[in-house]
C-alpha cells in the first residue's frame, strides 16, 4: 500500500469587475502548485503567447490550471488576459522552483 500524498490547494486569483481586475495581480506558485480563477459570473482566461500550463484557456467549469509542465521557465511572468464582459486585465502567473 502507497503512502497518501497530500493534496495541494489551488492558488486563488479572484477576479472582479467593472473593470476587470485580478487579485493578486501576479500570481506566484510552484512546481507543484495549481491556480484557480475564481468569479461569478462568465469570464475567459487566455495565455496569447505562452502558457505554463497543459492549457491555453480557462473559464467557468474549467477554471483550474493543474500543475505547470515540466518545461516552464522559472521567475519568469507568463503573461495571461483575463475577459470579462467585453473588457480585459493582463496579469501574470510567474513559477518559482
Amino acid at each position: 500500500m502507497g503512502v497518501a500524498q497530500p493534496v495541494a490547494i489551488p492558488k486563488n486569483v479572484a477576479l472582479s469587475h467593472p473593470p476587470p481586475q485580478a487579485h493578486p495581480d501576479s500570481v506566484i506558485i510552484t512546481v507543484n502548485d495549481s491556480v484557480k480563477w475564481d468569479y461569478a459570473g462568465d469570464f475567459v482566461v487566455v495565455f496569447e503567447k505562452e502558457t505554463p500550463f497543459d492549457s491555453w484557456y480557462f473559464y467557468p467549469g474549467q477554471n483550474v490550471s493543474g500543475v505547470p509542465r515540466p518545461d516552464v521557465k522559472h521567475d519568469y511572468p507568463y503573461k495571461y488576459t483575463v475577459h470579462i464582459d467585453g473588457e480585459r486585465r493582463d496579469p501574470n502567473v510567474i513559477i518559482r522552483p
